[in-house]
């Protein structure tokens, strides 16, 4: 397929401006995030951790401000250009030590119907492609709903008995992983998960940490 020229580029750009997923104001073309946005995302960076069923959970962010709007943006509107800054954030908080280690993403569900969008997949390739041992260990084997709908005990319950280890993937002798996800809430995703590995060294990171209030 042909490229288009720039003249068309500038033409659609006209009618179809690219808009900053974190504030909506008009972006040049090489450009994914203003300035303004990435400035407020280095002001928010906040890193914690939580414990799931005695699993650390490290996160980057509370889920509020810039990042839950670019998250959602990522996640929900098909905003895949932004997959290089989230990709950015988990390599700042794995660091380089981290690079021998296990990385595991939670899966869509990948059965008939109607499958999830898997909005982790582009992350991940960006990881594995700096370095990091990245491995589908992780298969869905049914669909859930989606967390942000729910309340807390039943985030708690949706996930459970959801996933198993993927046949296809050999284990190898140090059982050490970390789960990444988007967003941790209640910790019922990364606790569903951990059952796939039992007496496994796991710990989950997660771009932000949210309040089970129901919101995106």
């Amino acid at each position: 397929m042909q490229e288009l020229c720039s003249a068309c580029h500038s033409f659609l750009n006209f009618l179809f401006p690219l808009k900053c997923p974190g504030c909506d104001v008009r972006l040049p073309p090489d450009r994914i995030v203003c300035m303004e946005c990435l400035t407020a995302l280095e002001r928010e960076f906040n890193p914690g951790r939580i414990q799931v069923d005695g699993h650390e959970a490290s996160y980057a962010y509370p889920y509020d401000g810039t990042v839950r709007k670019m998250i959602i943006s990522y996640k929900f509107r098909g905003k895949f250009k932004l997959a290089p800054l989230m990709a950015g954030i988990f390599k700042r908080m794995l660091g380089e030590e981290e690079k021998e280690t296990l990385l595991a993403g939670i899966p869509p569900f990948c059965g008939a119907g109607n499958p999830e969008q898997d909005h982790l997949s582009p992350i991940l390739a960006l990881l594995a492609a700096s370095g990091y041992q990245v491995r589908p260990l992780l298969l869905k084997t049914r669909r859930t709903e989606r967390q942000v709908r729910l309340g807390r005990s039943q985030r708690l319950t949706n996930p459970a008995g959801a996933f198993r280890l993927n046949p296809a993937e050999s284990l190898p002798e140090k059982r050490r992983i970390i789960i990444i996800d988007d967003v941790i809430t209640t910790g019922g995703t990364l606790r569903a998960a951990c059952e796939s590995f039992p007496g496994w060294d796991i710990r989950g990171l997660m771009l932000a940490h949210g309040e089970t209030d129901g919101r995106m």
